[in-house]
């Protein structure tokens, strides 16, 4: 039993089928949010991103952290989630992404958008349940353009 209702879950669902997630955790793609945004908008749809997001907001087992709840609600609910993966902050590691323990229970109807930097190890993607091939993107320019082509080819869909 929660607080929230019926209604409450009806009208998120609504809401994410125009929403568009994205999360990174990437020195070289710290800037890249307004991108994202600015090209979601074009489309008319609606931007929601986390930026330096790693393992430390999912909180310890039997624990809860708002934070963590709300990328997971918004993460669960958004019809078309963009992720990057790319070089780790110092002292972290390749894994230190929020999202990563996620993928494997998301929902088969969402589009899954990947993007990876060239040296980002995607064995680390597959470990964690990711099929299929990233594209591989070396700068904001770069993302800009993927992103723009790959959105509008959801958009037809």
């Amino acid at each position: 039993m929660g607080s929230k209702s019926d209604e409450y879950f009806e009208q998120r669902a609504r809401e994410g089928e125009r929403q568009v997630f994205f999360a990174e955790n990437s020195p070289e793609s710290a800037d890249w949010h307004q991108e994202f945004w600015n090209i979601v908008k074009e489309h008319g749809l609606v931007p929601i991103f986390y930026s330096h997001v790693g393992r430390e907001y999912v909180p310890a087992r039997g624990m809860a952290n708002t934070l963590d709840n709300e990328m997971n609600e918004d993460f669960f609910a958004a019809k078309t989630i963009v992720l990057y993966f790319g070089f780790p902050y110092p002292e972290k590691d390749y894994e230190d992404h929020w999202v990563l323990p996620n993928l494997k229970h998301l929902r088969p109807d969402r589009n899954l958008v990947v993007y990876v930097s060239n040296n980002y190890p995607t064995k680390v993607l597959s470990e964690y349940g990711l099929n299929g091939t990233p594209t591989v993107v070396a700068r904001k320019q770069d993302f800009a353009s993927a992103l723009r082509r790959d959105l509008q080819k959801l958009v037809i869909a």
